[in-house]
This record gives C-alpha cells, structure tokens and sequence, in this order.
C-alpha cells in the first residue's frame, strides 16, 4: 500500500480521475474537484455514450481536459496517452444496494424505472431480476477493476445510453476481478469513505495540498433506509450479491484508516501540543482544521510558484482560497440548485462566512492596483460593508462607480503590504453579514456578495498600451461631449494630478482616476473633478459642495461641467443653465438631509428641477 508518503502533487502535466461509483455521494465530489480546475480543464461529460462520442471526433480535445469525472469504471487510462491520477469514493455495500435500488425506483429517468414500477420490484425482486441485478452485483469492485480491450471499445461505441456496468458482464473470475480492484486501490493516493464524509474530505485536502474542505452543502442525497428495515431474507441475499464489494470495502477502510493515523501525527508533530498523543486523544474537528490551514500555507509555500506581474481573474477560475461559493453563470458547466442556470455572467458569491480569502503568487517590486467588479450583493449595507485587507494588513477600497447592487472598485496595494513569509499574496475581503436571499426558495445558503473579475497589475504598467482591457467601462469614444472633456483635461494634465470623474473615464486617465462616489473634500492633492449634469445625484454630496466651492470652471458642454484649482488652466464664468443644475441639486441634497419633505417630494422636486433646466438652456439658446 502507498501509505508511506501520503502528500500528492499533482503536476500541471498531470491529469486527475474521479472514478465515480453510483451512491457513494459522487455529486458532491464532483463540485468539489471542479472548484480546483478551471471549466475548459474539465472534461464535460459523465457518460459512457457522450465519452465515447467525443474520443471518436475528437482525441485530441478529450486528451486536453485535465479533470475526468464519472461512471466509466477503469477504463478512461486507455484513451489518454498517460494514466490519470485516480481517486474514488467507496460505501458500505449494503447501504450502497439500498440507496441504488431506492434510487432507481423513484426516478423516472432511470432506463430500468418502468420495469421496477410496473413488476412492482421489492429489494429482493431487483436483485435476482437479470435486468436489474448487476446495479448491486458487486458494483464497486466491478467498476474499479473494469476496463476495455480495443474490441470492446468497438462494440460498446454503439451501446445507447446507458451505464456499460449495467450492461456487461466481465468475464474474469471473481478472484481476479477482486484483486485488481485492490491493486489499483493501493495504488490511488486518495480512496475516501461515504460513511467518514468529512474526514474524507479533509483527508483529500491534505493529500494534495488544497485548502481544507468542508461540508456545506450535500447534493443529489436521497432519502435514508437502514438495513433494520430488510428483511433477514434481503439481507442474506445482498451479503451474497455484494461478497467482493464487502471485501473490498474492508481493503479500503484499512487503507483510509492508516492514511488518516498518518495524516494527523503529521500535523501534530507540525502544529500540535507535543504534550498529548493525538493516537490517544482524539483531535477535534476544529483543531484538525486549523491545522490543515498551516499545512495548506506551507505546502504553498514549498512549491515552485511562477510570480506573476499581471493577474486578470474571472471567477469562473478555480479558486486559490476559502469562503466562496460554486462557480455560476457562462462557464460553470452547472445547473446548481435553486433555480441558478448555467449562462450569463460568470461570478462567485461569497459566503457562507463572512470573510473570503484569495491567494495569488504575485510579484512584489512595485505597488499594485487591483480592480474589482461586483455585480450583485445580497442586500446594499454587505456591499456597503466591505473591507480589503493585503497579508493582514488593511489597504483602503475606492468606489469607481456603484449602480444599484453592482459596483466597481479598486485599491492601491503598496508594496510593503505585498510583503510575506508566504510565496503567495492573500487578499482578503470581509462584509459585516451574509444572508439568505429568498428563504422561499429551495436555495438557502448565505450569501453576501458576487465578485465577476478581479485584476492585479503594477502601477507602472499601462495596461491598455499591452492590448489589455482591463477596465469594465467602455468610454464612449464616438460621442462628442465626452471626447471633447477628455481631450481638453488631457491637454492640461500634470503627472502628479487626481482627477474625480464618472467611471467611465477610468480607461483615459487610470493613473489618475478617483472616484466621485466617495468623499474627497480636504484633499489637495484633487486638482479636476468632472461633473457629468445628469448623473449629479450619484455624486457624494459633501464631495459636491467642496467641488463648487474651492473650484471654478474650465470647461462646460451641454453634458459636463469640469471644475479645476489648477493656476495656469483659464477659468470660465459659470452658464446660466449650468449653475441652476447644480444649484438645484445641491437645494435637494439640503432637503434631504434635513428630511424637509417626503421621499416623493424629494423626487418630485428634483424631476421638476430638471425640467426646468431644460427650459432656461432652451430659453439662452433661442436667444
């Protein structure tokens, strides 16, 4: 047995098999082994007949992906050119049986569900009936030692769908068959049990080095029988049907059992009080999880990462970190529960805790600026809420633009926070609460934010010379009014200048960029801020009186007002229609905050505002 060294890295070369065994809780495996891939790494299909489909068109793409995951026995090996690395999940036998039988009996989809409903199969029925007997005849050992010659992959390309296990009968003996399957589990460096769920996972965890799994969520789980349910009869016969599996399971818990022992004395002897004997005192749930954290950090820390200058991350990739969400959206290749479809967006919401980790190998020469896309929150004051913090150390979030639920951010991350013992940067990010949100539904986890796109690149590098779109605005170039403000800031611009301006000037000044949606009164360092006359409701109001009262205008069109404290820039005596605008906005941030009228009214007296703004320009223009 591979006990001796039980720590797996698996190389990028190298490619990853789930080999799947119906009701040994597979779904839930699946989504786990998919947050450590990105989606075009993953092979999309979990069947023989949509498998064999894609390995006669194309090889080529099959050989591509580096994860596999379904019901194909041993049989994949012989399509890759190099043998994957394996991992399975085994069940009690008997229990396995049950939920099979019960499983096919209460899904229509099955191909063998209207054969079992109309004959009316008990357990006992199923098991001898010669359709039905071979989805419990020995099904684990059967699926690991399974695999194909050439002649048998010829004859099964035109089976219809339907699972090859429960169709061929392997000719070997019931020895052979049952030695090979203990072979190959010898040789997978990761064999978990449905029966220690958790420990599986955590022992997964340690294998190859990923952050410390937990349970959240089971999928796919059906309702439980027990075997005082069966009658002495039906217990006796599926101890008969399973003989090799009951053997098999006894190899496999033996292997778990020691790899587990050995898991943890690791850990104890690495991060443990050396003072107790974790062979005698058993380590605790949360004990052992903390534990696996440092193990995690330092496995990173030993491996040969590539730093990189430049990260532009979708959340569709497979995730570095802890405290998310499955992937959803374009690209998932999921449709998760609660009403949640493949298609749209890609994004991640955060949660069920409140604090989300990100870890990346980056470089850490320069300062850094990272920009981040949010594009839901589960309720405004989470978004409102959130913090950023680089390797522990706080590093301040700005507001580009926020519509609604979605927002824009970004952050300089100097480079003394980039500093770690680590050979990894960890972004954290913390809201105060996640929520469930809509209790009605089948979907109840809690939820805080959905990140879209995270970047991370120097600040001396200009993105957009590189053929890079690192900006989620797109300046409207083809319109004049904006064109002509950018040009005529741009004609004047200093170095060292701050500019505060609507987010879509992001992608022409940003180097200089800040926000308009945050405060920035007393900063003078701010040397233009740009108004854009219909949006003045989105600007911050103590960021408004500050701009028209320490500024004067430079440039004015009919859609923006630009203020500037610079000397050598001309000032512009204000337009008529320009001051009535602002000062009509800023009458109704005063209303507002005195609570002087009702909402409505607030609103109604804005619209009118507006109105009436129109009809003065339209008054100066005609004459």
């Amino acid at each position: 047995m591979r006990i001796n060294s039980i720590e797996y890295d698996l190389k990028p070369n190298e490619k990853l098999y789930f080999l799947h065994i119906q009701k040994t809780a597979g779904t839930t495996f699946y989504f786990t082994l998919d947050e450590k891939f990105d989606p075009e790494e993953i092979c999309p299909t979990r069947f023989w007949r949509q498998f064999l489909k894609l390995a006669k068109t194309d090889l080529k793409q099959l050989r591509s992906y580096r994860l596999f995951r379904g019901h194909f026995g041993y049989a994949v090996p012989q399509f890759l050119r190099k043998p994957p690395v394996c991992v399975t999940v085994l069940r009690d036998p008997i229990k396995r049986s049950v939920s099979h039988y019960e499983h096919i009996r209460r899904e229509p989809k099955d191909r063998r569900h209207k054969l079992v409903t109309r004959e009316n199969m008990d357990l006992m029925a199923f098991a001898q009936h010669p359709e039905t007997r071979l989805a419990i005849l020995n099904l684990q050992t059967r699926s690991i030692a399974f695999d194909l010659g050439l002649k048998q992959i010829r004859k099964i390309r035109n089976f219809p769908a339907k699972g090859v296990l429960g169709t061929v009968v392997d000719d070997r003996t019931d020895e052979d068959m049952l030695a090979i399957a203990k072979s190959r589990i010898d040789e997978f460096p990761f064999v978990g049990l449905v029966e220690r769920f958790q420990d599986s996972l955590f022992l997964l965890s340690y294998v190859f080095g990923w952050y410390p799994i937990r349970q959240s969520r089971t999928l796919n789980q059906a309702p439980k029988k027990t075997q005082s349910d069966l009658s002495p009869e039906a217990l006796d016969l599926l101890y008969e049907c399973n003989r090799l599996d009951l053997e098999l399971y006894d190899h496999a818990k033996t292997k778990f059992d020691e790899q587990y022992t050995l898991m943890v004395k690791a850990l104890w002897t690495a991060y443990g009080d050396r003072s107790s004997d974790p062979t005698f005192a058993p380590v605790d749930e949360e004990t052992l999880f903390a534990w696996l954290v440092q193990h995690y950090e330092d496995r990173n820390s030993r491996r040969n990462l590539t730093r990189h200058q430049v990260i532009d991350f979708p959340f569709s990739r497979a995730i570095s970190g802890h405290g998310w969400h499955l992937r959803e959206g374009s690209g998932s290749g999921w449709h998760l529960p609660g009403g949640l479809e493949e298609g749209g967006t890609p994004f991640r919401w955060t949660g069920p805790e409140t604090v989300s980790t990100l870890d990346f190998p980056l470089e850490t020469q320069s300062d850094v600026i990272l920009k981040l896309r949010i594009i839901n929150a589960a309720a405004l004051d989470i978004l409102e809420s959130l913090s950023l913090s680089v390797n522990d150390s706080p590093v301040e979030l700005e507001t580009i633009l926020q519509q609604g639920n979605l927002a824009v951010m970004q952050a300089v991350i100097p480079k003394k926070n980039l500093k770690s013992d680590r050979n990894f940067t960890r972004l954290t990010f913390s809201v105060d609460r996640t929520t469930i949100i809509n209790p009605d539904s089948s979907d109840n986890r809690p939820v805080g934010l959905a990140f879209h796109r995270l970047q991370l690149f120097p600040e001396h590098i200009r993105l957009e010379e590189q053929g890079e779109d690192f900006t989620y605005y797109v300046f409207p170039s083809d319109d004049k009014n904006w064109v002509d403000v950018a040009d005529t800031v741009t004609a004047h611009l200093q170095k060292d200048d701050k500019i505060a301006a609507p987010g879509e000037f992001f992608k022409r000044f940003s180097r200089q960029f800040r926000s308009q949606n945050l405060p920035f009164a007393n900063k003078p360092q701010l040397h233009w801020v740009i108004l854009h006359k219909g949006k003045l409701q989105v600007v911050n109001r103590e960021s408004l009186y500050w701009a028209v009262n320490t500024m004067k205008p430079v440039f004015q069109n009919d859609v923006f007002v630009v203020l500037s404290n610079r000397d050598d820039v001309q000032k512009q005596a204000w337009r008529l229609q320009d001051l009535l605008i602002l000062r009509s906005q800023l009458l109704l941030f005063q209303l507002e905050s005195r609570n002087v009228f009702p909402a409505r009214w607030r609103n109604t007296l804005f619209r009118t505002s507006k109105i009436l703004y129109k009809r003065v320009k339209r008054l100066i223009s005609d004459t």
